[in-house]
């Protein structure tokens, strides 16, 4: 996944040292814990991190069933605020924790996420977000396209393609993603993480074919490896009624 997309704009907060080196850390002193249980069919992976209100860590564990590892203490710490390096839990979205979580777990192509929970505290008793697996990303949370109904886009790269589908109903949101360049195919939670990504930061209904082309092409310039695009036939419905269809060759 394309770490570029979730940088907030914020810096992180404070500095810690591990093993000697010193690390940018966004979870700073205020976070109480954090919690996460992810499923991938019968793989588990478990993350469980709690500090003191002296920012003492009282445990950082991380057990990953898709990669084998187990990891506590000192190494558990790091990979966590790794994990989290560019994320700002006071003012982060539920999407683009969601997407640092996937990028670590890193889940091999056609892995599916069944179900899930996360949720973190700070000891001023705020919350961010909880999710279950009965919960779905909510339509245009880290986009402007919080009036899309329905997309099916198509990007040609020569014989090869990246597609994806995302529709909204009932603001429960079906979606598939397949790069036939690197063959990854996701659907559901993480598909719809990866769709929310490459739609943010143009409205999709209001801008021009040449922005759209741009933006589309610049977030998917890294899994399709430099790749030069050909084509791109984009289908989309929008909650007013409103239809955008269009078919470019490059």
């Amino acid at each position: 996944m394309n770490k570029k997309s979730l940088l907030l704009g914020a810096a992180a907060i404070g500095f810690l040292g591990i093993n000697g080196l010193q690390a940018e850390a966004a979870i700073d002193e205020t976070v109480k814990n954090i919690d996460i249980d992810f499923y991938y069919q019968k793989d588990r992976v478990r993350i469980d991190f709690k500090q003191d209100k002296k920012g003492k860590i009282t445990k950082s564990d991380i057990r990953n069933d898709i990669k084998g590892e187990k990891f506590r203490k000192e190494l558990g710490e790091q990979k966590i605020r790794e994990m989290f390096e560019d994320v700002d839990f006071n003012t982060a979205s539920n999407n683009e924790i969601f997407m640092a979580i996937l990028d670590y777990i890193d889940a091999p192509s056609g892995s599916e996420f069944t179900k899930g929970t996360f949720n973190s505290r700070f000891w001023d008793g705020k919350k961010t977000f909880n999710f279950s697996d009965k919960e779905v990303l909510q339509s245009g949370e880290v986009t402007n396209n919080k009036d899309l109904r329905k997309i099916d886009a198509t990007v040609y790269y020569g014989k090869e393609k990246v597609d994806f589908k995302y529709t909204v109903l009932n603001k429960s949101i079906s979606s598939s993603y397949r790069n036939t360049i690197t063959g990854e195919r996701y659907k559901g939670l993480q598909s719809a993480a990866k769709v929310n990504d490459l739609l943010k930061g143009f409205h999709l209904r209001n801008s021009a074919n040449y922005e759209v082309n741009t933006y589309l092409l610049s977030g998917l310039e890294e899994s399709t490896g430099g790749a030069e695009a050909t084509r791109i036939v984009l289908r989309a419905e929008f909650t007013n009624g409103a239809k955008r269809n269009y078919d470019v060759r490059l």
